[in-house]
């Protein structure tokens, strides 16, 4: 009997320990297959992951500021450079006591810019820049001006016309219109900053501080022109000819008649009178007018012209035609002056400075291979005196310049990455150059 209980023991023992291992196997198998899937998965994972991580991100690098200029000897004082890796653009310079602010156009977010598009910055007088360019607006640059000691920028931005006032620290909008506009304009004047915007049914004025409170309902604009100077006045090309409207500081319409048969492309109030370009098939005429027509001078085979006005009422005119010449006229228009040097290689002047009976010209040169130089011609009378090469490698374009005791303060455009211009970071950067002139 002990026999038979120990055999069936055995035998019960054995098919629990056979089940048991089987048991064990199957498990042991299922999580072997479940351990391969997942170590599948977390592979593609991984593989994953080293392809996202290891794959370097770049960072475009960005400039400590504030940043100091470069101290240079031998004529010069300082240098500074503005850019990025793309093109910088210099739009425009507004000159304080001890500083410029500049508005520039950049394709670049990297380096001195951190943002692509219409950029302000502000650059003393000892070349130092205490901030990084503020970013405006990714908007079209179209008009600007200083207004109670702020910047104040025109932009247009998908249809519609927004102004922005900064402090080059700071930036908000103030105005924002939407319109078909063809042409606009902000313009300060007795103590007011107006917009002007032409569409193809009017013409209208906007007090930023009133809002709209003028409005001239024409049609068939052939052109727009607002003067430049001190007084509210625009000139319209219609079918019949061009009409100047004076507006007094209320926008009430002081003037409103017909002063050309042509279309006017210039217009500047100064020494109390207009100044006007007229294109006359390939010619170009200059017009004074106050009441009535002054004098006119006219320029034959002239692409375009650059006038230069002396608080004296004379004047300098750039003529670019076959064969480019500066002259220098009396006030009545009749002509003072004109040498015979060759200006053929002038492809334009930005800004004339008038001091100690001599005038300074930023002008942009192209040499004998074909590249453009940023030079500053000094003239007494028509007489040139000197010519000063600012760049001696690769393009520059000619932008803004400043006089002060012995020392000449520029600020261009350049692709040079040569002697004083070797901190270019890119395509186009700015450059600040002072030295004695």
């Amino acid at each position: 009997m002990e026999k038979t209980k120990i055999k069936k023991l055995l035998k019960w023992s054995i098919v629990f320990l056979s089940a048991a291992i089987i048991l064990t196997c199957a498990f042991l198998y299922k999580s072997l297959i479940v351990d391969a899937e997942n170590l599948h998965q977390n592979g593609n994972s991984t593989e994953n992951n080293i392809e996202k991580t290891d794959t370097p991100v770049y960072t475009p690098p960005l400039t400590t500021f504030p940043k100091q200029p470069q101290i240079l000897s031998g004529g010069y004082k300082f240098i500074q450079n503005i850019g990025g890796s793309g093109n910088e653009n210099l739009i425009e310079v507004y000159e304080n006591e001890n500083y410029y602010d500049l508005i520039f156009e950049s394709d670049s977010n990297d380096y001195d810019v951190k943002s692509s598009g219409i950029n302000l910055t502000r650059v003393y007088k000892d070349g130092l820049i205490e901030y990084a360019p503020l970013f405006l607006s990714n908007g079209r640059y179209l008009s600007s001006c200083k207004f109670n000691n702020e910047i104040n920028i025109l932009t247009e931005e998908n249809g519609t016309l927004v102004v922005y006032k900064s402090d080059t620290e700071n930036i908000q909008p103030v105005y924002t219109v939407k319109a078909d506009y063809e042409n606009a304009f902000l313009v300060n004047c007795d103590n007011s900053l107006y917009l002007f915007y032409q569409t193809d049914k009017s013409v209208n004025a906007v007090d930023l501080s009133k809002g709209l409170i003028f409005q001239k309902g024409v049609t068939d604009i052939k052109s727009f022109v607002f003067s430049k100077g001190n007084k509210l006045a625009f000139f319209l090309g219609l079918n019949d000819g061009s009409y100047m409207i004076e507006l007094d500081s209320n926008l009430n319409t002081v003037t409103d008649k017909q002063i050309t048969k042509n279309e006017i492309i210039y217009a500047e109030y100064k020494n109390n009178g207009y100044y006007i370009f007229e294109r006359e098939n390939n010619n170009i005429n200059l017009i004074k007018i106050n009441k009535d027509t002054e004098f006119t001078v006219k320029f034959t085979d002239a692409s375009n012209t650059e006038l230069f006005i002396k608080d004296n009422g004379f004047f300098y005119v750039f003529v670019n035609c076959d064969n480019p010449y500066i002259g220098y006229y009396a006030p009545d228009g009749s002509e003072e002056s004109r040498n015979n040097i060759d200006f053929s290689n002038i492809t334009d002047i930005r800004k004339a400075v008038f001091i100690d009976n001599k005038t300074y010209f930023l002008s942009s040169i192209k040499d004998g291979a074909g590249q453009i130089k940023t030079a500053m011609l000094t003239l007494y009378g028509s007489l040139l005196l000197n010519t000063k090469i600012l760049t001696s490698y690769g393009h520059s374009q000619a932008g803004y310049f400043s006089l002060k005791e012995n020392y000449a303060t520029f600020i261009i455009t350049s692709n040079s990455s040569y002697a004083e211009f070797r901190q270019n970071n890119g395509q186009n950067d700015l450059f600040i150059l002072c030295t004695v002139y």
